[in-house]
């Protein structure tokens, strides 16, 4: 089946418009009004916000709590992917170099999208 230019472009852009909506809607939107928001002292709820700028980010930065907060989750985030790569290691070398017959089962589940 011979394709023209055109019809490439229009087969990919009904492809990939989808999911550029739903990127901007679910992950653009949220973000940059969470930016907006956090420039104003609002509860969420009420009618008024007031603009106080860098307010809250001065506030957020001064307190002693932040900085370790960020180290720990920094200690988690790289002890998690570490913990991770060696467990799948350990199941790629064990599905590839060990004699197991149920191995095609275990590729197919492993694979698998969570």
């Amino acid at each position: 089946m011979v394709q023209s230019k055109k019809q490439k472009y229009i087969f990919l852009a009904i492809c990939l418009v989808p999911t550029f909506l739903m990127f901007a809607v679910f992950t653009l939107y949220p973000l940059f009004s969470g930016l907006y928001y956090s420039f104003f002292d609002w509860s969420g709820s009420a009618q008024n916000k007031e603009f106080i700028g860098f307010d809250n980010y001065i506030q957020l930065f001064s307190d002693a709590i932040i900085p370790n907060t960020i180290i720990h989750d920094y200690f988690l985030v790289v002890t998690k992917v570490i913990g991770i790569m060696i467990l799948a290691m350990f199941f790629a070398v064990a599905l590839t170099q060990l004699k197991i017959k149920e191995a095609p089962f275990y590729r197919v589940v492993f694979s698998f999208p969570i």
